[in-house]
């Protein structure tokens, strides 16, 4: 079982930070800005008090329309009976197909420009309160393994090939 799960995310803010309308932005004690919100992520693997995961983003409700992302780095997502294709996204030439997510509860929703960069893995550790959103599907969790899989490609590490 894949858990879809909802987390309060801290990032550092920056001038290009792209973070959800519905964050807040707080101060610390070192004058650094930092962005707060509510975070959707995909559990990849779980290890001793931590998880790793990836994190399901809307870029502003732009979704795959934001300008400089890496199309192929992103599969969209949608709740199970939702269909992808009616919710507005522009779905270019992908060669992901989506993922769907089983909702935990009728409430849980994705937003239609919901997409996930499955390269880009996140530490969440074990002490944070979450919530569940639902699970993926069965043959979403394998598209999601194979996505990762060849996104990261472990075997090849860039430092090993020089």
């Amino acid at each position: 079982m894949v858990v879809v799960f909802k987390v309060f995310w801290h990032e550092t803010a920056s001038s290009t930070s792209d973070t959800a309308s519905s964050h807040s932005t707080i101060v610390s004690k070192h004058g650094e800005r930092a962005h707060c919100s509510a975070r959707r992520m995909i559990v990849v693997k779980q290890g001793k008090g931590f998880c790793l995961c990836v994190a399901i983003t809307t870029y502003r409700r732009r979704g795959l329309q934001k300008p400089g992302i890496e199309i192929g780095a992103h599969a969209v997502i949608h709740m199970k009976d939702t269909d992808p294709e009616k919710m507005n996204i522009k779905y270019y030439d992908l060669a992901k197909q989506p993922l769907a997510v089983e909702p935990a509860s009728m409430t849980e929703k994705l937003l239609p420009s919901s997409v996930v960069h499955v390269g880009k893995i996140h530490t969440v550790e074990f002490n944070q309160k979450v919530k569940e959103v639902g699970v993926l599907t069965g043959e979403s969790r394998k598209r999601l393994r194979g996505y990762i899989n060849d996104s990261l490609n472990l075997d090849a590490l860039e430092h090993d090939k020089k």
